[in-house]
């Protein structure tokens, strides 16, 4: 495993409907299908190895689960 550091900064929407929004913000499962997440990750890095993350652009497809967020990475072409 790479012992690297990587920042990484998400700017991006997330919405849905008021009742939907209530319940995801107290932490409670809701629908993925619901909610719009979607975020544009840049990345910093002075690891050579890594330093094509910092020259492509990506985007991401978000759910939020009470225990974590999953994000889906998208490399643009």
């Amino acid at each position: 495993m790479d012992q690297v550091f990587i920042c990484v900064e998400n700017i991006g929407l997330r919405h849905g409907p008021a009742d939907a929004m209530e319940r995801f913000e107290r932490g409670e499962e809701v629908d993925p299908s619901l909610i719009y997440f979607r975020t544009t990750p840049r990345f910093e890095t002075a690891a050579e190895s890594y330093l094509w993350l910092t020259r492509q652009l990506f985007a991401a497809e978000g759910v939020r689960r009470p225990d974590r967020v999953e994000l889906a990475l998208y490399q643009t072409m």
